[in-house]
C-alpha cells in the first residue's frame, strides 16, 4: 500500500490466515499496529459505500465484528471501500465474512477493484450456486460453508490479472 500521512505504510500485507491482523483495513483501522483496532470507516482512515443498506451499517463492511449487513435484494448490489486519496493497493488475497445468519448467504459475487470508481476491473469471481445440479453437487462442500452463521472465507487474486491490466494500485474496492 502506497499513500502519504503520518503512517509509515509496509510494502506488503502478507496474509497468514483468515481474520489475520496483517491486512491493510486492520493496519488502517489500527493506525499502524500502533493502537487497538477500531472500524477504520468509523476513525475516517476509510470509506464504505454500497449500493444500498437492507440491514446494518455501512461501517459494518470493513469492520471485524459479526453483524448482519447486507444490501436490498436487488440486481448488482455491492458493498465497497475507498482507501482514500493518495492510497493505493494491490491485493492478492481478501476475505469476506457472512453475517450473522444462515439465510441470504452471498453465494455468488465479484471482487472487482477501480482507480476511478467509474470503471471496474473484476479480480475475482466466484460462482456456488449455479442452478445447474451437477456443478452445484460438486460444490456442495464450499456452499455448506459458506451458508454457515459467521463463515469466514478468504480467496486469493491471480496474480496474472496485474500483468494484464498493468496497474500500480487500486483505491477503490467492491463485492458486487
Amino acid at each position: 500500500m502506497r499513500g502519504e500521512g503520518d503512517i509509515e505504510r509496509p510494502s506488503e500485507f502478507n496474509y497468514e490466515y483468515d481474520m489475520d491482523e496483517n491486512g491493510a483495513l486492520f493496519f488502517l483501522g489500527s493506525h499502524g499496529k500502533r493502537k487497538l483496532f477500531n472500524n477504520p470507516h468509523g476513525n475516517a482512515m476509510v470509506q464504505a459505500f454500497a449500493s444500498s443498506v437492507g440491514a446494518g451499517q455501512i461501517e459494518d463492511f470493513v469492520g471485524r465484528t459479526l453483524t448482519n449487513c447486507r444490501t436490498h435484494n436487488e440486481p448488482y448490489s455491492y458493498f465497497g471501500v475507498d482507501l482514500g486519496k493518495d492510497r493505493g493497493l494491490i491485493p492478492y488475497v481478501y476475505t469476506i465474512r457472512n453475517r450473522n445468519s444462515t439465510t441470504h448467504c452471498l453465494m455468488n459475487w465479484q471482487f472487482e477493484a477501480s482507480h476511478d470508481k467509474v470503471n471496474w476491473v473484476a479480480l475475482d469471481q466466484r460462482v456456488h450456486m449455479t442452478g445447474r445440479a451437477d456443478e452445484d453437487a460438486y460444490l456442495e462442500r464450499e456452499q455448506k460453508m459458506l451458508k454457515q452463521k459467521g463463515a469466514i472465507t478468504s480467496w486469493a487474486i491471480d496474480k496474472d490479472i496485474y500483468r494484464e491490466i498493468g496497474f500500480e494500485g487500486f483505491r477503490y474496492f467492491r463485492v458486487l
